[in-house]
């Protein structure tokens, strides 16, 4: 006897209450939970379908969810002078700052010497030096931030790498020129940047 998406549980009963509310249709379901650990959140998730009246399958999936690693994206001095080139702007991906702070991050280093060869490749050219920030907290504070944030950049190749100050101008902007919308951890993160623009 073959019981292929034919439910043989017809009464309520352990089963039928098990799979209430789940995506159960004849003789199949899943049940999807989460569980917060130590570890970070785990979702389990079990599909069972029968057959035939002898062969339930099952199947099982355990999802650990861990952090994304960041930082592994750097600009490098080539990608620098083809955005120049074709946008007036780069993002400069790998400058980082400790949380809600204007302080850079050691491993700021390598896109900090990408700036400095780029710019000792082109000793012609200055720019503007553009902080930018997400919109979570007032525009206010995240102008502010935004600006200093661009000033320890400027300062920082000026006093540790030797770049000319009239060579580089410090703005801050805040929230006002995002790259994707605020509503998610990921666009905030993008929005919270560093542009080196053209003059």
């Amino acid at each position: 006897e073959v019981a292929l998406r034919a439910n043989p549980v017809a009464k309520p009963g352990a089963v039928n209450t098990l799979f209430a509310g789940t995506s159960s249709s004849g003789g199949a379901g899943a049940i999807v939970a989460s569980k917060e650990r130590a570890a970070g959140l785990v979702y389990v998730v079990v599909y069972v379908e029968q057959h035939s009246k002898n062969y339930v399958g099952t199947l099982i999936d355990i999802v650990e969810v861990e952090a994304a690693e960041t930082g592994l994206v750097v600009v490098d001095a080539e990608a620098i002078g083809s955005d120049i080139a074709e946008y007036g702007r780069v993002v400069l991906d790998g400058i980082v700052f400790d949380f809600d702070k204007a302080t850079l991050k050691a491993e700021s280093g390598p896109a900090l010497e990408a700036i400095v060869s780029y710019l000792g490749a082109n000793p012609d050219k200055s720019f503007y030096v553009v902080g930018h920030t997400d919109s979570k907290g007032t525009f206010g504070y995240n102008q502010t931030l935004s600006a200093n944030r661009a000033r320890a950049v400027v300062d920082t190749l000026k006093n540790d790498y030797g770049i000319a100050s009239e060579r580089l101008e410090p703005h801050g902007v805040g929230p006002l020129v995002p790259v994707f919308s605020n509503g998610s951890d990921s666009g905030r993160e993008k929005n919270r940047r560093v542009e080196l623009v053209e003059r």
